[in-house]
């Protein structure tokens, strides 16, 4: 999950990124560069797949932890049903000693 919202995170600053400068550097060149539009646009979308990327990567590992954590629910109920099992197969085992 952190990885996913790492890459998010820098999907989205490399998006803005571009965007900045492509702002500034096709607005001192009067907007006449179409080579440094088309390379800025091609950063975006790599940037904006980046940002898609991280938010499948978090919601992969979103739904791995909880599949986990319910394994693990279930294993802590199993592990408490065999106390109680234990608890009374003792409380016999007493009451046969102490007969």
């Amino acid at each position: 999950m952190m990885s996913g919202t790492v890459i998010q995170t820098l999907g989205t600053l490399a998006t803005g990124a571009a965007m900045t400068l492509m702002f500034t550097v096709l607005g001192a060149s009067g907007g006449n560069s179409s080579s440094a539009l088309m390379s800025y646009s091609t950063m975006m979308v790599f940037a904006g797949i980046a940002a898609v990327g991280g938010s499948l990567v978090f919601t992969i590992g979103f739904a791995i932890h909880g599949l986990t954590r319910r394994a693990a629910g279930e294993r802590e109920q199993q592990l408490e049903a065999m106390t109680v099992a234990m608890a009374e197969e003792l409380r016999v085992l007493r009451e046969r000693v102490g007969q």
